[in-house]
């Protein structure tokens, strides 16, 4: 481990204050704790800022994000089957504030969805830290992305219908400063969509401390319902509501393959689990609100 990383930093609970936890996992050098006052899960002691950001690289970017959603390094992108990827959460957005508008994602990425908002008639504009994500936004997509954070910014309050953040609350340092900045960002009744791992889903019982999304060195903290509803109402936010039934397929909602340990005992026994029972509790997973994935609505 360098120099840099072993200088770890101690954050208080980012909810409630206080530094009361108990431990409960050890993994890549890391600890994930719990507070004992509020329930928030996060990594602590952490990774220091600039260690954090040395991960989000050119090759980490190509050869795991993009590589991931099936985009190869000719940056093709086929945005009709990203349009169905991305239209369950479109659909929210026509339920509660339909386009025309303005729509802020934070954490854009490659904006991909944004791409696909645009479509779907929203004006978009998008922040993301990691460069190479933000100039392909740039350069392959079109798209107004900026390089950075959202303090670096600095939009003028009041200045878009909607807003976005998705997979991205769980690797920010200070979710609830980020939260507060996007809550004044938005024009009244304004509506924000988040989505993050769930610390209650039933994969992660399943799994342990195997499941992918425990992973300290980039997601500093693992919300659930109770935990992401107290951080929004901190940042002002004051009608909250979850959309259990999102996902469309089991595999969505009990992903026995995100694993740091494919091929364990573990891994194997919850794939098979998945493969022969999941069509038959996935219904009931999702409406105990132990998805793999918090999709969260509020309005300003």
């Amino acid at each position: 481990m360098t120099e840099e990383a072993l200088q770890l930093e101690r954050v208080p609970c980012v909810l409630c204050g206080v530094d009361e936890t108990r431990f409960r996992h050890h993994k890549f050098g890391l600890d994930v704790v719990q507070c004992t006052r509020c329930k928030l899960v996060y990594a602590n002691p952490r990774l220091p800022k600039p260690a954090l950001m040395t991960r989000y690289s050119e090759k980490y970017f190509w050869d795991e994000y993009m590589a991931g959603l099936g985009v190869g390094r000719d940056g093709h992108v086929d945005f009709d089957r990203f349009a169905k990827i991305h239209a369950p959460l479109l659909r929210l957005f026509d339920m509660y504030h339909p386009p025309p508008g303005d729509l802020l994602e934070i954490g854009a990425s490659a904006g991909l969805f944004m791409k696909s908002a645009e479509r779907a008639g929203w004006r978009t504009k998008g922040i993301e830290p990691m460069d190479p994500a933000a100039a392909f936004a740039r350069e392959r997509l079109g798209l107004d992305v900026m390089t950075g954070t959202l303090e670096d910014a600095q939009l003028a309050p009041g200045s878009f219908d909607a807003a976005v953040m998705l997979d991205t609350i769980e690797h920010l340092p200070n979710p609830v400063a980020v939260l507060t900045a996007v809550h004044a960002l938005l024009r009244q009744r304004g509506l924000l969509i988040v989505t993050t791992p769930n610390w209650e889903a039933f994969t992660r019982h399943a799994l342990g401390e195997q499941w992918a999304v425990i992973s300290a060195a980039e997601h500093l903290y693992l919300f659930s319902e109770a935990t992401l509803t107290a951080a929004l109402k901190k940042a002002g936010f004051s009608w909250i509501h979850y959309h259990r039934n999102v996902a469309a397929q089991p595999v969505q909602a009990m992903n026995p393959n995100y694993t740091h340990r494919p091929g364990s005992l573990r891994h194997r026994a919850y794939r098979e689990f998945v493969r022969l029972a999941g069509p038959f509790v996935f219904n009931e997973i999702q409406k105990r609100g132990l998805a793999d994935q918090l999709v969260c609505v509020a309005r300003a």
